[in-house]
């Protein structure tokens, strides 16, 4: 096991990744469904104890990268530029895209997928890129690693901010292709993939998933819209 650690002070030569607190996750989010991430340890083979802690390397310098954004001055444009980077690396997006899509994703032709895909990156990247460059992060540390399933480590971390108490983060980090990526993050024990896979069915009942496309558009408007003024 990784040893949790108090806080990592940002390296200054690095730059660009993700996340924080409840009030800040909790709207950018959507609160909602749970990870049902169990808190006791597991047992764990050699093999598989050390890709949980390669995992645990891996969130460990995101949260690194992330104080050395916090801790560089210059505009919220610039911040919003450097935050896009953090999530586009740290997420795989890709995959969060079919899974919150469920079922309706196979229905899919050759041009949906694409324009879904387009859709709801940006509406990701600029949305959450956008609530972080206001957020303020003190500290990160990690508090526990365990497996989840076969392929996924979940790191827990408690992330500490400018105002208001610690908060308990769990990322879930799949490797594929020789890379990590975050395929999910709970707040609170409140999971981004679920929330959004419950919201988007919702949607798609209603409207089919051209109105799902719309409304992920028409927010990503509204955010560009806030943005300038």
């Amino acid at each position: 096991m990784i040893r949790p650690h108090r806080s990592m002070k940002p390296s200054a030569a690095q730059s660009g990744y993700m996340m924080r607190r409840r009030g800040f996750l909790g709207a950018a989010f959507a609160a909602g469904a749970g990870l049902l991430l169990a808190s006791s340890p597991v047992m764990v083979a050699p093999a598989q104890a050390a890709d949980e802690q390669a995992a645990g390397r891996y969130i460990d310098e995101m949260g690194r990268l992330l104080l050395s954004i916090q801790s560089q001055p210059g505009t919220i444009s610039q911040r919003e530029a450097q935050y896009r980077q953090f999530l586009g690396q740290g997420l795989d997006l890709n995959f969060i895209a079919r899974f919150v899509l469920g079922r309706s994703y196979r229905d899919l032709n050759p041009d949906q997928a694409s324009e879904y895909h387009d859709a709801f990156n940006e509406f990701v990247l600029r949305t959450y890129a956008r609530r972080l460059a206001g957020f303020q992060v003190r500290g990160f540390a990690i508090t526990g690693l365990r497996a989840a399933g076969d392929a996924d480590t979940v790191v827990s971390t408690r992330i500490d901010v400018a105002s208001g108490q610690p908060v308990q983060c769990d990322w879930r980090v799949r490797e594929t292709n020789q890379r990590f990526a975050v395929i999910d993050l709970a707040l609170e024990g409140v999971s981004m993939s679920l929330t959004q896979r419950n919201e988007f069915a919702s949607l798609i009942n209603s409207n089919g998933v051209a109105g799902l496309i719309a409304v992920l558009r028409a927010r990503v408007d509204r955010e560009t819209i806030s943005a300038a003024r």
